[in-house]
């Protein structure tokens, strides 16, 4: 199970770098937080998943 929200967290992860790589420059300070909220869930999860070890 938490390998499954790791591997969907990646995905999101994967899309959010997208959305920066993409952006228009006045919604450049949104697609950093999103990729910062993103690796932060991916950092939480991972947590979750060495303490679940």
């Amino acid at each position: 199970m938490i390998n499954e929200e790791i591997r969907a967290a990646l995905d999101e992860l994967r899309r959010a770098q997208e959305n920066f790589d993409n952006a228009e420059p006045e919604f450049v300070d949104v697609a950093i937080y999103e990729l910062m909220a993103k690796m932060k869930k991916i950092d939480t999860l991972m947590r979750k998943a060495r303490e679940c070890a």
